[in-house]
This record gives structure tokens, sequence and C-alpha cells, in this order.
């Protein structure tokens, strides 16, 4: 069941968590850091979706991990924490993805600070951009490796709303078909349509085999 969240039901679930120990000057997200992860990721370009906010927000809401900041030399240096488990005794504390606007230092100094927690060389860049990496190789020249572990989508506007070239020619065709067959009609999303839309989505499921 999906349920409707207001902005009272989201701040209230995500009131700060308590400081993590040796890491007491990491903030955990909040609802109301929006404006600043919105401005340093604007201010870096940033395109993959992983640096979408709600995402991160509900991503954090997990009792076996947070997600953490803080700011550094101007740039917004964020964390994953996981805690300690059953499986894993030892918690982890990782860079979610580099400092945006991309700062060497800040980069530099987060992960010295990830390494010290862990006690290790462990630490990790879970993210990054591809126009990043080249970025990353040059500020960390010797010890640390990319790997290329999948194609993202990319949350560009401009690239949707054109769809040039022979990468889209598929979903051009797509479009054209639906747009002479069908004739939808498109509106902006209210919470009056959510009804619907739910109904609509437990169809999709039933038909596709998944369980909502």
């Amino acid at each position: 069941m999906i349920d409707r969240w207001s902005l009272p039901d989201i701040t209230e679930c995500t009131k700060e968590p308590e400081p993590i120990e040796s890491l007491e000057h990491l903030k955990h997200i909040h609802f109301s850091d929006l404006d600043l992860f919105k401005e340093s990721f604007a201010q870096g370009n940033q395109k993959s979706w992983c640096y979408y906010f709600p995402f991160l927000l509900f991503f954090s809401m997990s009792q076996r991990r947070k997600i953490i900041f803080h700011q550094d030399s101007g740039s917004l240096c964020v964390f994953l924490f996981k805690y300690a488990t059953e499986e894993d005794q030892t918690p982890q504390l990782d860079i979610y993805f580099p400092p945006a606007p991309f700062s060497k230092k800040a980069l530099q100094n987060s992960l010295e600070l990830a390494n010290d927690f862990n006690g290790n060389r462990s630490a990790r860049i879970i993210w990054i951009d591809e126009k990043d990496s080249q970025l990353i190789k040059k500020a960390i020249p010797h010890g640390l490796n990319i790997s290329h572990l999948e194609k993202e989508y990319l949350y560009d506007p401009q690239l949707y709303r054109e769809l040039s070239g022979s990468k889209f020619r598929n979903l051009r065709q797509n479009l054209n078909r639906i747009n002479k067959n069908y004739k939808p009609e498109v509106y902006s999303y209210d919470v009056e349509y959510a009804d619907d839309c739910l109904r609509l989505l437990k169809k999709m499921d039933s038909e596709s085999g998944r369980k909502t």
C-alpha cells in the first residue's frame, strides 16, 4: 500500500537521530537541508539519479544506514554510514559521492576522515558522475580504482526534450505512434488524481506479476 505523505509527515519522520560516536561533527540529512543540497548540486552540475534529494532523504530512514554530511572548502561532502550488524560487526563509513561542487582538498579530507574512522584504507566513493572521474583521478592519482558499474539514467530535461540522435530513435518512434493512435492528454499532477494513479499502479503490477 502506498501512503500519501504530507509535509508534517515527512518532517516528523525525519527528526535528526542521535549523533554517531566519533562523527558528531557530521549532520544527519533532514528535510530542512533541501536548499543546501539543491544549490550544491546545481553548482557542481550533477546529473546522476543518486543526487535526487528525496531519494537521499528516504534512503537515510533505514535503521541500518544513514546519510550524513558536512561542508568543507566550500563543498558539500556527503557520506554513507552503515551500522554494525550481526553479519558485519564493524561499522563502515564511505563517501557517497564526490564533494559538490568538486574540490580536490575536500575530497582528500573526506577520504582521510573515512579511512581514519574505519581504521584502515577501505573507504570507497560509492557513486561518481562520469564527468567527475577525470577530476578524481587527478586529485587521487595513486591508490584509487574507478570501476564502471552501470549506465545511468540522466535527469537532463534538455536532453529528453530534444530526443535527438540515433540513441533516441526508438523512443521517438514509440512516442509518435502513441501520439498518433491514442492522442494522450497530459496534466500536471495534483492530489485529486492520487486514487486514479494508485488504481492504475495496482493494475500495472497485477498484469506484470509484481506486488505493490
